[in-house]
């Protein structure tokens, strides 16, 4: 039993693959900012600003992916990029992803 799905018979790597599965490719830009910010506590504002400690050009190409961005997609070169600078873990961006996905 994980995460509220029973597993009877299944070995740890069915287990991470089916969890896997339940990542969403792709989520709305609001649903990710709610879900971030629910999670992790970390708010848009705190985006703005994390991105303003970046050197150019990606100070410039941060602030513009995240003030633009209708959708953030789960293999997001900058996304992926920045996450270990904010603390996140490839774990965490799996359950914003998912709780994103539940966000209506």
């Amino acid at each position: 039993f994980e995460n509220g799905i029973f597993f009877e018979g299944a070995n740890q790597e069915e287990i991470e693959t089916y969890q896997k599965n339940l990542v969403p490719y792709e989520i709305t830009k609001r649903q990710f900012v709610l879900a971030l910010f629910i999670l992790k506590g970390i708010s848009y504002d705190d985006l703005i600003v994390f991105a303003e400690t970046l050197e150019e050009p990606n100070k410039t190409l941060a602030l513009i992916n995240i003030k633009t961005t209708s959708s953030y997609k789960y293999d997001n070169e900058m996304l992926n990029q920045f996450a270990p600078a904010m603390n996140l873990t490839q774990d965490d961006l799996d359950q914003i992803f998912i709780l994103g996905n539940t966000i209506e």
